[in-house]
């Protein structure tokens, strides 16, 4: 993500020129200030040359905020960061969870990042603590994903879970270890749970290891020559569970699996 150099003018009641933009693809966010209350409006433009841009009312953005506690409902302590990161831009908001697991993205010193349509991943720092399950009033939460389509307030209530597990094991080929092999560990729902997915490379022993792995049911996976498959892309990964090995992970555990390495396909 970086800024770009351009200029912008008002030419009209309501409408704004920004000029010296070179092609390609931007997120335009127009902040505005009504009545005493901030909002902020997001949308993905692809320029070629001239155009003309219209936001309306669907592109608004509403606050975020919510509770986020342990299943025995108690607060964490200390407190957690809930992360809220977008699955277009990967643009990400944060917000510090308060003494009573309470949060809010877009409270008194966050009002320029209100939160704006679109599919956001819930991660939670430290890396120790997991999403268990989320809720949502006002948008539609999926997994450890939420849909905010705008325009309305959101209030997600998220229940922790802390600790993590660590999977090791080896790739084989024919029998024997092999090096080079991508390892992908996938989470049960993959679509709606992309946070917990993880990532390795065989070594010249054919091990690898796969830690900070939340409580669940998951499938190892390892594809030869697989580094340039898109595969955080929905089904792309399918095709390859069968062959992989299933693992149900529970907090503070260590598994170890063998992993029958599969041709790219």
């Amino acid at each position: 993500q970086m800024g770009v150099q351009a200029s912008n003018q008002q030419i009209a009641p309501g409408v704004i020129e920004v000029s010296g933009l070179p092609p390609g693809r931007f997120n335009l966010r127009v902040n505005s200030n009504k009545n005493g209350e901030t909002m902020s409006r997001l949308q993905d433009v692809q320029l070629a040359g001239n155009a003309e841009v219209t936001l309306n009312e669907a592109n608004a953005s509403g606050a975020v905020s919510g509770i986020a506690k342990l299943e025995n409902g108690a607060a964490l302590v200390p407190a957690p960061t809930i992360l809220l990161r977008a699955r277009a831009s990967g643009e990400r908001f944060a917000a510090q969870v308060d003494q009573n697991g309470e949060f809010s993205l877009n409270g008194e010193f966050l009002k320029d990042q209100a939160v704006p349509p679109g599919t956001y991943d819930v991660l939670i720092q430290p890396a120790t603590v997991a999403v268990k399950s989320m809720s949502a009033t006002g948008a539609k939460a999926s997994g450890r994903s939420v849909e905010i389509t705008g325009g309305q307030d959101v209030r997600l209530k998220v229940v922790l879970s802390e600790g993590t597990g660590r999977i090791t094991g080896f790739a084989l080929k024919d029998g024997k270890p092999v090096d080079g092999v991508m390892i992908v560990l996938v989470p049960e729902v993959p679509e709606h749970n992309l946070v917990l997915f993880r990532r390795d490379q065989s070594d010249s022993d054919g091990s690898f290891v796969l830690p900070g792995v939340h409580p669940g049911k998951y499938t190892v996976v390892a594809i030869e020559n697989g580094w340039e498959l898109e595969w955080l892309t929905p089904g792309v990964l399918e095709k390859y569970l069968g062959g992989g090995e299933p693992v149900q992970v529970a907090v503070n555990t260590k598994i170890e699996v063998k992993v029958k390495a599969q041709p790219l396909r």
